[in-house]
């Protein structure tokens, strides 16, 4: 059996094992946190060769009900809850959705660049008023208290959890972090909408995934560390400008689980790498955002700025400890001066590892709410994940766990590389995330032919290939770009501290983003908007990455994953930027 070969192989190679250890990188780790970044563990080939086949053994049982991990079941829920659900638009809308969102984004269009306004998007997804009353006549004979959110399709339903379990034929439990004293309500199950909802909802969302937290301690490497400087030199990615004054360009990071940042590191950090002092423009979601320091939220502000020097920046943390990504799209739909660049650094396996299953329904309801952002002109740009092909578990012998919602085709996702002892960066780094989506969420034929050409051609390139059975190479290929992601240097509680992940590298290259935008919105442009067609119409803007391997850490004949080389991989994607070279494709692609 595939569990025993494995053991044999642990048991055989255990001096290997220990070999190795002496060879792993800031890669090699084991993160528990929902956040696709800067948290290092333990790793897993530093185990006894017993402890070893321990954790294979439980890899590779059979893929379980959505699990809560670290989190602890406290009793059925009783205290009030809100949950959304997506409310059914026809298909026609659907498909002038898409339409549109393809050619706004697509360079070499006759619609490039037009963009539709915020009163635009609302009435081309306008929900009929008869499904609006159903679905309100639901929330009334529940009691529940409705709003309907974003542009007018997602339903935040507020009630009592067990009148809200009832409603939807689940059991609402409350689940204690041990550590942090959070409390989230879930349900182990799925969830789907009850017969008498499906005249009106297409799916409930985010009921069933556990959010991770964990405590942050992340070693310096022997590479040089990263700084502004380093970033805007010529040695990585040229960023030899600074936004225009009164820039009309904006950008602006997520937040999740109680992220916050504190102004006085952001001065402190800016001073200390002689940036401009440059403010967050506006603070949005939780009042207490700018009270609290959280590792994450302080590396993607600080680094967002320190790309885009000069773009303003805005700062999103959401209310309470779920990972709610539709929550987050609703205020920003709701928004009409929203930012028009949005780093993401959050995420969860799709298909399975720590966290449970990620339903189809709700994948393809997000991504509509996606590539909505497109059509307004708004890039999201999102973290590959940090456990290679897989998703903060050692290793499964099933298949990979693409990082959600970065696998999105209406996402940009951003990978990592690392630099070598001499600071050459020619490396993807173990840890970056990549693969390909799997089909029963979305196709590449179907919904990224943008990237057909160039991850074709990485599947026939002749390089070596993981086992089929663990992936879908019909899929969605990920990542799309990637930067450097090791060892950057923040300040945090007025200290200094290194932190690594793709979630380092996702504000970077939003940050370019923001600054590319600010050159075509001074020159009477429109901004990027959707990044993708544009990218890879363009792969000559970036370094290529021919070297890496994501299996996350350790010996490539116990831990499988994909190699970088030439083009586009699942490691780094199209490689790293080069901003002059980004910028001028983007005047060009304007017509200037």
């Amino acid at each position: 059996s595939s569990i025993s070969k494995y053991l044999v192989y642990i048991l055989f190679w255990g001096a290997l094992v220990r070999l190795a250890m002496a060879k792993t990188t800031q890669g090699d780790i084991l993160s528990s946190s929902q956040s696709t970044g800067v948290h290092f563990h333990l790793p897993f080939f530093t185990m006894s060769p017993l402890s070893a086949m321990i954790a294979v053994a439980a890899a590779t049982t059979a893929n379980p009900a959505p699990r809560a991990n670290v989190w602890i079941p406290r009793g059925v829920a009783t205290g009030p809850t809100t949950v959304t659900v997506q409310i059914k638009q026809p298909d026609s809308v659907l498909d002038e959705l898409h339409r549109v969102f393809l050619a706004v984004s697509t360079p070499g269009t006759p619609s490039y660049g037009k963009h539709l306004s915020f009163e635009e998007l609302n009435e081309l997804v306008r929900v009929p008023e008869a499904v609006k009353a159903s679905a309100s006549a639901w929330c009334e004979s529940h009691q529940f208290q409705c709003v309907f959110a974003g542009t007018g399709d997602l339903l935040q339903v507020t009630g009592s959890a067990p009148a809200i379990g009832d409603a939807l034929s689940v059991t609402l439990e409350s689940f204690e972090h041990p550590t942090t004293a959070a409390r989230i309500v879930r349900t182990r199950g799925l969830v789907e909408p009850s017969s008498e909802m499906t005249s009106w909802a297409d799916c409930v969302m985010g009921l069933n995934t556990f959010p991770t937290i964990t405590r942050v301690e992340t070693p310096r490497s022997g590479a040089p560390a990263i700084t502004p400087a380093l970033l805007k030199g010529s040695t990585l990615y040229n960023i030899t400008e600074v936004a225009t004054d009164n820039s009309k360009s904006s950008m602006a990071v997520a937040e999740f689980q109680g992220q916050g940042y504190l102004p006085a590191d952001l001065t402190k950090f800016e001073a200390k790498f002689d940036l401009p002092s440059q403010p967050v423009r506006n603070l949005t979601g939780s009042p207490d955002g700018d009270k609290s320091a959280g590792t994450e939220a302080e590396l993607d502000i600080q680094y967002i700025i320190a790309a885009g020097t000069g773009v303003p920046a805005d700062f999103y943390l959401h209310p309470g400890n779920a990972f709610d990504l539709a929550g987050w799209a609703a205020a920003v739909l709701a928004d009409p001066g929203t930012a028009l660049v949005w780093s993401v650094s959050y995420g969860e396996g799709i298909n399975g590892g720590v966290g449970g299953v990620v339903q189809p329904s709700y994948a393809k309801a997000l991504n509509v709410q996606f590539e909505k952002f497109g059509a307004r002109g708004i890039s999201v740009l999102i973290a590959s994940g940090d456990s290679g092909v897989y998703n903060r578990e050692p290793f499964q012998l099933e298949k990979f766990h693409p990082s959600f919602p970065a696998c999105l085709p209406a996402a940009t996702a951003v990978g990592s590389t690392e630099l070598s002892a001499t600071g050459v960066e020619d490396t993807g780094v173990s840890f970056s995330g990549g693969g390909f989506t799997p089909s029963e969420y979305f196709t590449r034929a179907g919904n990224s032919t943008w990237q057909s050409t160039l991850v074709e051609a990485y599947l026939s390139s002749g390089v070596e290939l993981p086992p089929t059975k663990l992936w879908d190479s019909a899929g969605r290929g990920l990542p799309d770009v990637s930067t450097v992601g090791v060892d950057f240097t923040i300040i945090t509680d007025g200290q200094e501290q290194g932190v690594s992940g793709t979630s380092a590298s996702t504000p970077t290259f939003a940050g370019i983003i923001g600054l590319v935008n600010d050159k075509l919105m001074a020159a009477g442009k429109p901004p990027l908007g959707f990044l993708n067609p544009f990218l890879y119409a363009n792969p000559g803007m970036f370094r290529d990455i021919k070297k890496g391997y994501n299996n996350g850490g350790g010996p490539s004949i116990l831990k499988k994953g994909f190699y970088a080389t030439k083009g586009w991989d699942p490691v780094t994607g199209l490689g790293t930027p080069n901003y002059p070279a980004i910028k001028a494709a983007a005047l060009a692609a304007a017509g200037l």
